[in-house]
């Protein structure tokens, strides 16, 4: 186990974020102002971050003062200095790609030139959703509904959304594709609209060289350049109307959805978990770095934020210059109705566990303190199912376990499998993680979670009683937290004796 914390690893993070900042700050001219900065410093994290966190990589740092990890080389005194040859001439072969088949795209633009006398419509983009199975009309449908109570969308509006659909799908002014900038210029280019796109490629071209010239770093914009021009001119023809992202995207946000265009869209987030901040427990070396570092979230550049509480709004706030904050409640990507009549609740405790991670995941992603550990999970579970089990006027509840997702490569198979025992043992009753989470929790009389996930967000937002659970009784809560949260097998045997003496539905 690594003796330092995550939170003492966002510290360093920090620093180095701050020296790689005044070190660029030396070598940018008008070209490569701080924008530019925020965001190559952002992908070295987005490309970076498990590297430099990993155990064997920060040891080194710290007791060297300097390492080189497979893609880069980080000193103490000067920051992220350099990125490896590889990754240089990865980056390069990716941007003349991409480059290329945009120049030829723009040619075919200019053929398929549709003249109507219509405006063309203004555009929409969704990225972030790709999780989404938007192959159920459901899902769908219900996704519509809630961009639309968020987001002014007018009938001249097409709504560009990121999917992984093989077939493109549309409903109405909603289209869902893999690549929905693909048709931004769906109306085509006229011959002077085209030479200007083609004089804005190349120009991009000239400066992505200059820049890697310049500073060899650089090159890990190249997706981001060559896609530049059809951002930048579809921008100035204020033909994208605003841009939404969602926290899918929190470690990196293109180039051009920022100011380095000068914009005239919209940015958006929408935050649709709140799990940004580690779960941190009660030792000296936490104390010291508790809740002061979000180096992921102080490189955002997004006007508008919409988040599940207002905990995490004032995070946001701390963090970046964010000053648009709209707390909405549970994001779901459907409208979540409150219960306005008595509804049919089941005898059952709903539990929302976090599948417990592999040592090795941990050792080489950097996070090897972090709290879903095999031991701490298994204990989670079974302290529940013998406090329950102790209490007799529970005896004809059912523990019902609802897991987050399928099965990752980076989960624990021993956890997977002690779930498994204690289903077929009859301890629990696992149900299938694709099912309605907000149905689950209406239909349930208690819900336990771990600590601190976002169901019981949800649970609290729909007047359902519930807690979180800390079988360690270690973690220190953040602010609002600490109300429901239940530290020790004590504690929760003494909660669960009161379900049945309360109304629970």
């Amino acid at each position: 186990m690594n003796k330092h914390s995550i939170l003492y690893k966002y510290k360093i993070i920090q620093d180095l974020i701050d020296l790689t900042t005044t070190k660029n700050s030396h070598i940018l001219d008008s070209n490569f102002d701080d924008v530019y900065n925020k965001h190559l410093i952002q992908k070295i994290m987005q490309l970076g971050e498990s590297e430099f966190l990993n155990d064997k990589n920060f040891n080194t740092l710290i007791i060297e003062n300097k390492v080189r990890t497979k893609n880069f080389k980080i000193s103490k005194d000067k920051g992220f200095e350099s990125i490896s040859i590889v990754l240089f001439i990865k980056s390069l072969i990716m941007f003349l790609m991409l480059w290329l088949l945009l120049f030829f795209y723009y040619f075919f633009a200019l053929i398929n030139f549709n003249q109507c006398k219509t405006l063309p419509r203004s555009k929409i983009i969704i990225f972030g959703v790709e999780h989404l199975n938007f192959n159920n009309n459901e899902i769908k449908n219900n996704f519509i509904k809630f961009i639309k109570k968020y987001i002014s969308i007018s009938s001249d509006d097409d709504v560009l959304v990121s999917s992984n659909i093989h077939k493109i799908s549309i409903v109405k002014n909603f289209i869902f594709r893999k690549y929905p900038h693909n048709i931004i210029l769906n109306s085509g280019l006229k011959f002077k609209d085209f030479l200007k796109i083609q004089c804005l490629h190349l120009r991009y071209l000239l400066i992505f060289l200059l820049s890697i010239f310049r500073d060899s770093r650089g090159s890990i914009l190249g997706k981001d350049f060559a896609m530049m021009s059809l951002f930048d001119f579809s921008n100035s023809k204020k033909m994208i109307k605003s841009i939404i992202f969602t926290n899918t995207n929190m470690n990196y946000q293109p180039l051009w959805s920022s100011n380095y265009i000068d914009k005239k869209f919209s940015t958006s987030m929408f935050w649709y978990s709140e799990n940004a901040s580690p779960v941190v427990r009660a030792v000296k070396k936490n104390k010291q770095y508790f809740n002061q570092y979000h180096p992921h979230i102080s490189l955002l550049s997004v006007d508008n934020h919409f988040v599940w509480t207002k905990f995490f709004a004032n995070t946001l706030k701390k963090f970046t210059s964010a000053t648009n904050l709209y707390v909405i409640g549970p994001i779901l990507w459907k409208i979540i109705q409150k219960n306005t009549k008595p509804f049919t609740v089941e005898k059952n405790i709903l539990i929302f566990d976090v599948t417990a991670l592999t040592d090795e995941w941990k050792k080489m992603s950097g996070y090897s303190d972090v709290f879903y550990s095999y031991k701490n999970m298994k204990l989670f579970i079974s302290d529940i199912i013998e406090c329950k089990n102790s209490i007799k006027s529970l005896s004809d509840y059912k523990l019902i376990l609802k897991p987050k997702r399928k099965a990752l490569p980076q989960n624990d198979s021993k956890y997977i499998n002690y779930l498994k025992i204690l289903e077929s043992e009859s301890k629990i009753m696992i149900i299938d993680s694709t099912r309605d989470i907000d149905l689950a929790i209406k239909n349930s009389s208690f819900i336990i979670c771990a600590p601190f996930s976002s169901p019981l967000i949800l649970a609290n937002y729909l007047n359902k009683n519930s807690i979180y659970y800390d079988p360690t009784d270690s973690i220190i809560p953040y602010e609002g937290q600490g109300n429901f949260l239940i530290k020790g097998k004590k504690s929760l045997y003494k909660k669960l004796l009161k379900i049945n003496k309360r109304d629970i539905s």
